[in-house]
């Protein structure tokens, strides 16, 4: 249900209201992943993450959008890279307005990249880094 609901919320940028009014969508298939507009999430409980990356050999990719935080719910993440997963790409967009951290890779990745990522008005970091070897990191702003 959680991949067919991400697909869903792709498609729905793509046509009509940017404002999401859930958050946790999961990413837990191989595959390419393209926004299709800008993203608002308005989380409702502490700590909330906006999306969570699940599974190895993914390409999430902006397309240029920006996703952001539409309250001032505390400690929420933008993205999470759940442990020991490699050969994940982020690309080509914003992250924006979040209270907690902007990109989170947790302990065990490899072969992560975050190319042409801006990071703006974050709360705690931009990208933070547990106990991981990242093969390499492009054009943050």
């Amino acid at each position: 249900m959680k991949k067919n609901h991400f697909l869903f919320v792709l498609l729905f940028c793509l046509f009509s209201s940017r404002l999401l009014y859930s958050t946790d969508l999961l990413i837990n298939q191989p595959g390419k992943y393209k926004l299709g507009d800008s993203i608002i999430s308005v989380p409702n409980i502490t700590g909330d993450t906006i999306i969570t990356i699940s599974s190895s050999n993914v390409l999430f990719d902006f397309g240029g959008y920006t996703l952001s935080q539409g309250n001032s719910v505390g400690n929420c993440t933008g993205i999470i890279i759940n442990p020991n997963l490699s050969d994940i790409i982020i690309q080509n967009g914003c992250l924006q307005n979040i209270t907690g951290t902007g990109i989170l890779i947790n302990q065990g990745c490899s072969k992560i990249k975050i190319n042409n990522i801006a990071f703006k008005s974050i709360g705690f970091e931009g990208l933070a880094l547990k106990l991981l070897k990242v093969s390499a990191l492009k054009g943050l702003r």
